[in-house]
């Protein structure tokens, strides 16, 4: 990574929509301060929910322009909700092929991720957003393995914390593609 920067989009729901979700950005955008990671935010990211025409067009919008954008490195989804399977049919998949920055995020996310990641061929990654993975849930274990996949882009060779608690059931070693995230979004 060269400018130690992510764009924060909204591609479901947005985030300063309630006191809660306000008082978790902030404990974000903290985390993200004293981890030395410069942040930036899309149009649509501090809207209140609405999901209009013109709204789904400036998501999708925010999404093109942190792809395209040089000086960002990683992209975050502000967190879940219910709503970013409303953009997989507008998307431009080609656009968003040329442009190969991991994207994050949880919950209703999986939609958008599992697309992109099979139609794109881009990495993308389940469980970690703005609000609930570096705001409420941020530990300093998350906070150093992001900075850490910010540094090198390769979280796959990052070690999970408590390994030594773990019950090996079949030994091995797996090669390919996995996909998952939130069983509703699958159904």
């Amino acid at each position: 990574m060269i400018n130690n920067k992510i764009a924060i989009i909204s591609p479901s729901a947005t985030i300063g929509t309630d006191e809660e979700t306000t008082r978790l950005v902030q404990i974000a955008e903290s985390n993200l301060n004293n981890a030395d990671i410069q942040f930036t935010y899309g149009k649509s990211a501090k809207l209140t929910e609405d999901f209009s025409d013109d709204i789904i067009k400036m998501k999708i919008e925010d999404l093109y322009c942190a792809m395209e954008d040089n000086s960002v490195d990683v992209i975050v989804c502000s967190q879940g909700g219910e709503k970013s399977i409303e953009l997989l049919n507008r998307l431009d998949f080609a656009r968003i092929s040329h442009c190969k920055k991991a994207i994050f995020g949880q919950s209703d996310i999986t939609s958008l991720l599992n697309v992109i990641s099979l139609k794109c061929k881009i990495h993308t990654y389940y469980g970690l957003d703005m609000i609930w993975g570096l705001g409420k849930n941020a530990k300093d274990y998350t906070m150093n393995q992001f900075k850490e996949f910010m540094t090198y882009n390769k979280l796959n060779e990052l070690h999970p914390f408590d390994k030594e608690k773990w019950d090996m059931i079949v030994e091995g070693e797996a090669e390919g593609i996995l996909l998952g995230g939130c069983l509703t979004s699958f159904n």
